[in-house]
């Protein structure tokens, strides 16, 4: 690390984090991105997400669009229905005047080009593998202490944000409160091929333990998002992968045919977290470091990366 001072250090490395960066690209700003975990970490993790319309143009303003379009799903319809009711209410591109309804993508997608964007920049620099120690506020600078594999440096910068996640410790230490609660419900999300062409449509069904929802990707893949319960999540969960799917394919329908499992399912609680601020001097927190929300409807990543945006 040579030269310590920034004009902003962003904690976190993730898409929220990186956005910023990106959307700084060409102002001449001196930025440093710290993030705890490695490249490869980072941008291997098994999810996907819905990015809305608005997502869309904020990758196309900061030049990834082209890039990452060829390899994420463009939806040209999202079906909502209710339990066994057998109505639907069917949304296409021209309820919303976009190209596409919604679009789907990979973490590693996005991530990926993030950082490669990220990098043609000579006035962003990411380091990986770096841990924030402490963060102090000044009346001019904020000073970040961060743990290398070479010891304790420290960095400094007029504007600190923090990107690091729902549990950010750049918030906690700055002594900003939350509110918000755990639901009854954890999610599990799981990768699975159809027999048939999804076709790219995506699904949302409203069960009344929890909605389901089946988010096409590329190659004929899809990420399944199931929410319940936690003791029916956590019983799903343990099953042997052939009894999974089989409770799986009861939700999913069989629109698309038989299902084949792609990975290990991951499960996760589903809770509510709203800072009390958004900002205070030489501090402003993005995504889920501001605010933390039910995974229904997939806004999640499109607020945070509505938040970069707006900050940038």
């Amino acid at each position: 690390m040579s030269g310590f001072t920034y004009d902003l250090i962003i904690v976190g490395g993730g898409i929220p984090g990186l956005t910023l960066a990106c959307g700084l690209r060409g102002a001449g700003l001196r930025v440093a991105v710290i993030e705890a975990q490695s490249e490869q970490t980072v941008d291997e993790r098994p999810r996907a997400y819905a990015l809305s319309p608005l997502s869309a143009r904020i990758f196309r303003n900061i030049g990834i669009w082209e890039q990452i379009a060829p390899a994420i799903a463009h939806i040209p319809r999202v079906v909502l229905s209710d339990a066994n009711y057998p109505h639907r209410v069917v949304f296409r591109p021209a309820d919303v005047r976009e190209p596409a309804v919604y679009y789907c993508a990979e973490h590693r997608v996005l991530q990926t080009a993030l950082r490669h964007q990220a990098a043609t920049d000579p006035y962003i620099t990411c380091y990986y593998e770096t841990l924030v120690q402490t963060v102090s506020y000044g009346d001019r600078l904020a000073e970040v202490i961060v743990e290398t594999g070479q010891g304790q440096r420290p960095l400094t910068a007029p504007l600190v944000v923090a990107a690091d996640g729902a549990n950010s410790r750049v918030r906690q230490q700055a002594g900003i409160k939350t509110d918000g609660w755990s639901y009854w419900q954890s999610c599990i999300t799981a990768f699975v091929s159809p027999a048939h062409s999804h076709q790219n449509i995506a699904h949302e069904r409203f069960w009344p333990d929890g909605p389901f929802a089946v988010l096409p990707l590329p190659n004929n893949c899809c990420q399944i998002v199931w929410i319940a319960p936690h003791r029916e999540v956590e019983a799903i969960a343990a099953l042997p992968p052939d009894q999974f799917i089989a409770a799986m394919q009861n939700r999913y329908g069989n629109h698309s045919g038989s299902l084949t499992l792609l990975g290990k399912p991951l499960v996760f609680p589903a809770r509510l977290m709203h800072s009390r601020r958004y900002c205070q001097p030489r501090l402003a927190l993005l995504g889920d470091a501001a605010h933390h929300c039910h995974p229904v409807g997939g806004q999640g990543l499109n607020l945070g990366i509505r938040d970069a945006a707006m900050l940038a």
